[in-house]
């Protein structure tokens, strides 16, 4: 774990430094991430924030890694918006699944969430890219970043993976812009966690 945290503070100092360049694109782009591992309800969120903007007239592209499919290092086009394009092989489970659900948004799933994003681009002149799960994609110019949090267990043990099963260290969060708190049903009083994020930094939390 600390070896994991030195790498990544190596990397966010010279990304901060512009040592490493951010890649920009075109369109505004929103990233939906988190900050631990495992399910928070990211997807859901995507869905609806891709529905909301594609009703305000939005042409809206959805970039997702899709971990675990077959040939993981090409670039898929999963959904144009009209009709999905592949199995849930190909595309992985978390692509396929945005693309069943979002009928009238371009859905690729890539590891370069850049050259994804300009393919996706020059093919289907797109003006908003919804990032899933880039939180942690330095890499790539966001302008907006969503983190959503799981109140069931928001911050883990506190320990970076391999020990814990946060993503990164806590502090980062101070990267977010917004913080969507999910699965309140679950606990009694999500004020504390609300409280805990505010305190991170003075963002809106929903």
């Amino acid at each position: 774990s600390f070896l994991v945290i030195v790498g990544q503070n190596i990397l966010l100092f010279m990304y901060s430094k512009n040592l490493l360049k951010k890649r920009k694109l075109s369109s505004k782009v929103i990233s939906i991430g988190g900050i631990t591992l495992g399910g928070v309800g990211k997807t859901p969120v995507v869905e609806f924030l891709v529905n909301m903007l594609i009703k305000k007239g939005r042409k809206v592209a959805v970039l997702s890694r899709g971990y675990g499919r077959v040939g993981e290092s090409e670039i898929k086009l999963v959904s144009n918006g009209k009709k999905i394009l592949c199995d849930v092989e190909e595309a992985g489970d978390e692509p396929y699944l945005l693309a069943k659900n979002l009928k009238d948004a371009v859905v690729f799933a890539g590891k370069n969430r850049y050259e994804t994003g300009k393919i996706a681009e020059e093919s289907f002149h797109i003006d908003t890219v919804v990032l899933d799960d880039g939180f942690q994609h330095w890499r790539l110019h966001r302008d907006i970043n969503i983190v959503v949090i799981n109140a069931s267990s928001p911050f883990g043990n506190g320990y970076v993976f391999p020990r814990g099963n946060l993503r990164e260290q806590y502090k980062c969060l101070k990267r977010a812009d917004c913080f969507i708190i999910t699965k309140t049903d679950m606990i009694k009083d999500a004020e504390i966690i609300k409280k805990r994020l505010l305190d991170v930094d003075r963002k809106s939390v929903v």
